[in-house]
């Protein structure tokens, strides 16, 4: 899945899939897909985005468990940085996506989010993208942030 956060505007991208609030697009790993290509993947079925992008660092994970058919399972999500490599271009919404909103850094704080931990995640954008701005690691491109499940457990 993917948080896409636009350049000097600090403007995170969500999307409603599900009615209780928005999130980072996410997935399952696929065949033999590394953490990275089922990101990839993953941004571009959920959001349509069909502007290339290139994977940068890894921010870090979010884990967290819920109830399926009456069968706990557990995720950990694994979030990474990224840069386009081009301008952002999207195809039509997704079937499964119901809504893609752009949220100004400062409006993070109110919109309802599936999990509050993402809050914290998309501040962690904004800081890392302000750092590498400042050292002047890379050229002034639209930062994204992907991420992706991994099932540790089923029951």
């Amino acid at each position: 899945g993917i948080l896409i956060v636009k350049d000097k505007t600090d403007r995170a991208l969500v999307i409603r899939v599900r009615d209780n609030g928005f999130e980072i697009p996410k997935g399952h790993i696929e065949n033999n897909e590394s953490e990275a290509e089922t990101a990839l993947r993953e941004i571009r079925e959920e959001t349509g985005l069909k502007s290339p992008v290139k994977v940068l660092d890894r921010l870090g994970d979010i884990e967290y468990s819920f109830d399926n058919d009456n069968v706990r399972v557990h995720k950990k999500v694994t979030y990474f940085l990224v840069i386009p490599t081009d301008e952002l271009q999207f195809a039509p919404l997704p079937k499964r996506t119901k809504e893609i909103r752009w949220v100004k850094k400062e409006n993070i704080k109110e919109i309802s989010l599936v999990n509050d931990d993402l809050r914290d995640l998309i501040k962690l954008a904004f800081e890392r993208k302000k750092k590498l701005f400042r050292l002047s690691l890379f050229p002034l491109f639209t930062y994204h942030i992907l991420l992706h499940d991994v099932f540790l457990t089923f029951f």
